[in-house]
């Protein structure tokens, strides 16, 4: 089983910022793809991806550009002994939306 998280945003690095942005949050690097990858015989009735938002940047009022984008990207599943959860990122230069070789 693999879930994935891609921003779509073609060019994220062309981003129009608030002015109130501090300049260590201005996105500088590539697009890329955040996935986990479960084996299947791990991927139990109970296994859940969760998500979260986030409109405005840490501790500011200044607005994210383009609006709510995710902030976290996690796996939950009830306690298995051995369980084995693959996390990835993989940068997607071309834009594309899913993780390459998969």
């Amino acid at each position: 089983m693999i879930v994935a998280a891609a921003p779509d945003e073609p060019e994220p690095t062309a981003a129009a910022y608030d002015r109130n942005v501090a300049p260590w949050w201005r996105y500088r690097g590539a697009s890329a793809v955040q996935f986990w990858r479960v084996p299947q015989a791990q991927a139990v009735p109970k296994l859940v991806a969760r998500v979260n938002g986030r409109a405005m940047y840490w501790q500011s009022t200044a607005p994210l550009p383009g609006g709510v984008a995710f902030e976290n990207f996690e796996l939950q599943a009830p306690y298995a002994k051995g369980q084995e959860f693959i996390f990835g990122v993989e940068p997607q230069p071309d834009g594309g939306a899913w993780p390459k070789g998969f």
